[in-house]
Parts: C-alpha cells; sequence; structure tokens
C-alpha cells in the first residue's frame, strides 16, 4: 500500500475488518496482513469481504 494512490480493500471488507476487530489496532493489523497474503494467494487485486472473513479464522485462530 505504500506509495499506492487507493487502498487495494473494498468499503465493505473495511467495515467487516472494523467488526470483526472492535477497532483494537493489534487485531486490525493481524486481520488485514492476513486478508492481503489471501488476496496475493488468489490473485485479486482488491480485498473483499468474503476474503476478510475467511482470513479471519486464521488470524484469531489462538482465540478460539
Amino acid at each position: 500500500m505504500a506509495g499506492g494512490k487507493t487502498l487495494p480493500i473494498e468499503r465493505d471488507a473495511i467495515k467487516e475488518i472494523y467488526r470483526l476487530t472492535g477497532g483494537i489496532a493489534r487485531d486490525i493489523c493481524k486481520l488485514t496482513n492476513e486478508a492481503l497474503i489471501r488476496a496475493v494467494v488468489r490473485k485479486q487485486k482488491i480485498v473483499n469481504k468474503d476474503t476478510v472473513v475467511s482470513a479471519a479464522a486464521d488470524a484469531f485462530e489462538e482465540a478460539q
């Protein structure tokens, strides 16, 4: 995202990140990182809500 002009994350995905993390910065970073990795693996250009939801299971696995 550094040097980019737009975020590679859809607005609905950002809302879902906030909902799942409660706005806690550490959790936002953890979830966003996992979602970005998944998007790269899936060859997506933009992270969508479905990617965030599926990433949450792995990002917060130890909390379950």
